[in-house]
């Protein structure tokens, strides 16, 4: 699976950041092996189990979840959400096989000045 970027897909490789504690791309409309993964990851989050990352307890006390479109940025066209039903909900009114990503989000953010930031390094 891939891990995007602000701007779009990087690379196949697994993000090590800080802020890219779970992401996984789906295509809306489809329930794949992909979507079973994140339902799974999901729920395992919703939980408190943490076997596959470390996941601080701290960042899940809501468990909002982002989903975002692959190929757009600036912010457009982003959800976020608190449950599964509202996420299955949102990909179900989008158009069939478009791309998707799947991010939790991180809830208590490293903040430099009050503000969250992130590193960009080529």
């Amino acid at each position: 699976f891939f891990f995007q970027a602000e701007d779009g897909i990087r690379d196949a490789q697994e993000s090590r950041g800080l802020g890219d504690v779970y992401k996984r791309q789906l295509l809306a409309g489809v329930e794949d092996q992909e979507y079973q993964q994140f339902i799974m990851r999901y729920k395992d989050i919703a939980n408190y189990q943490f076997q596959k990352e470390p996941l601080p307890k701290k960042h899940c006390v809501d468990n909002f979840w982002l989903i975002k479109p692959a190929n757009m940025n600036q912010g457009k066209g982003i959800g976020i959400f608190k449950n599964l039903r509202e996420i299955q909900s949102f990909l179900g009114q989008k158009k069939p096989n478009s791309l998707w990503v799947a991010q939790k989000y991180i809830e208590r953010p490293l903040l430099y000045k009050q503000r969250k930031f992130d590193l960009r390094i080529w």
